[in-house]
Parts: C-alpha cells; sequence; structure tokens
C-alpha cells in the first residue's frame, strides 16, 4: 500500500518558521521540488506568517479561502474541494512575470512602481446625493485640489457610517494620500465589504495600503482581483503582481 507523504500545513508552517530538525527540512524540500501545488501553498504559509507571525489560528483560514465563483472555475486541489486562493495568486502572478521578463526586459523597479502609486491621484466617479449635497460637493472639491487635511477636517465629528459610500471612500483615499495607512485600511474594510461599483477603487487603494505596510500576502489577493475584474487600474495591478513577484524571487536568490 502506498504511503501518503504529504506534508500538512501545520508541518509546512513548522518548516517556514524554521521549527523542524535538519533531516525533516530536507524530506520537505525534497518534497516540495517534486510538488507545485504544496510549494505554491508553502509560499502562502510564508507571506502570512511574515504579516502575523505566529498566527496559526488564521493560517488555515487565509490559505482555504474560496475564490469568488467567477475565478474558481480550476479542478478542486488534491488538499480538499476548496481552492488556496494563494494557488491562484501565485500562479497568475508567475504566468505575468514570465512574459513580462520576455518582452519588457527593463522595467520599473517594486518600490519605483509603489511610490509612483501612492502618490498618484485616482479620479473618482462621484455621485451626489441630495441629502448630503453641501458636505460632499465640499468634499470631493477638496479631494480634487488635493487638500487632503481639509477633506479630514470638513467630515471631523461628522459619523461616517450615515455617509454615501462615495464620500467615505474620499475620507478613505485622503488618509491613505496623509500616509495613515492602517487608518486607511480600517475605512477601507468595510467598503470592501459592500461590493458596490466602487469595489474596483477600493481594491485599489486597500493594495496600496497594504504594500506600504509590507503586508504583501493581503495586498496580492486585492490586486489578481483587480487583475482579474479588468475594470480599472487592470495594467497598473498586473505591473505590481509582476514587480512584486519578482521582487520576491531576487530576495530568494540573494539568500
Amino acid at each position: 500500500m502506498k504511503v501518503d507523504t504529504t506534508p500538512s500545513l501545520e508541518l509546512l508552517a513548522d518548516y517556514v518558521e524554521g521549527l523542524v530538525d535538519k533531516n525533516t527540512a530536507l524530506r520537505i524540500e525534497k518534497h516540495l521540488s517534486d510538488n507545485e501545488s504544496d510549494k505554491l501553498v508553502t509560499e502562502g504559509i510564508r507571506h502570512y506568517l511574515a504579516s502575523h507571525p505566529g498566527d496559526r489560528a488564521g493560517l488555515e483560514d487565509y490559505l482555504s479561502a474560496p475564490l469568488p465563483p467567477s475565478l474558481n472555475q480550476t479542478p478542486p486541489s488534491p488538499r480538499g474541494s476548496v481552492i488556496p486562493i494563494w494557488l491562484k495568486v501565485t500562479a497568475v502572478a508567475a504566468a505575468l512575470l514570465a512574459a513580462v521578463w520576455l518582452f519588457f526586459p527593463e522595467q520599473k523597479t517594486y518600490d519605483e512602481l509603489l511610490a509612483q502609486y501612492t502618490t498618484s491621484q485616482v479620479e473618482l466617479p462621484f455621485v451626489v446625493r441630495s441629502d448630503e449635497a453641501d458636505i460632499a460637493n465640499r468634499v470631493f472639491s477638496l479631494y480634487d485640489s488635493r487638500n487632503y487635511s481639509e477633506v479630514q477636517s470638513a467630515l471631523k465629528g461628522v459619523d461616517l457610517a450615515n455617509l454615501s459610500a462615495e464620500v467615505r471612500l474620499v475620507h478613505a483615499i485622503s488618509t491613505f494620500h496623509l500616509g495613515e495607512f492602517e487608518r486607511s485600511l480600517g475605512e477601507l474594510e468595510p467598503l470592501i465589504a459592500e461590493q458596490s461599483r466602487l469595489s474596483p477603487y477600493v481594491l485599489w487603494y486597500a493594495a496600496l495600503a497594504e504594500l506600504n505596510l509590507n503586508h504583501r500576502g493581503e495586498a496580492l489577493v486585492h490586486l489578481v482581483k483587480l487583475h482579474e475584474n479588468r475594470q480599472f487600474r487592470t495594467a497598473e495591478a498586473q505591473d505590481l503582481l509582476v514587480r512584486l513577484t519578482e521582487d520576491e524571487v531576487k530576495n530568494k536568490q540573494g539568500h
């Protein structure tokens, strides 16, 4: 009878954190060299634990989070009926990296791209509700003129939860441009859950905020969704996916 030697997620996490002995590490490395699926899962573990050191409780949920139905078209993973989202993320990024290396060898670095996109302002599709016309028009005008601090001041003391998604997004983006990335993410998370016509804009800024906080795993998930949806910032999402993957390859080669 053939014995299943596939490492468990727990053992792979131990390997990533350097908690296994030398012989076990060698066996795992041999297995990963012959198994692309588990190699990608291991990369997912590595990225997650880099952002959430020691958080084993959330690791399995993160790796097994199902993709949206429109993306979940690959046959079931050997590990179960749910495709680990990291397989999709890493596969997309690797394919893009191969294409860009072949056709566009001279590109901006990851750091250059992130700096460029972080300082660029996006033109938003404003729709003004009649019951908030005065405050909304003022906030949108301030945003267009890049007066981000004034946007914050105009909405100080106002319950943002009662305002339209457009106004809340402008506030979150203004927070982002003021360099408060963690706070901006907190404001963007409810908008991500709402799944409105503004979702591509929300995902873009959530990805940039995560990258500025060096949360690459979370950012990659947002970027892949943007690239797949092809509604907004598709080329920019592709650029970042490629450079992130290239950066990871260079870091590994350096070690």
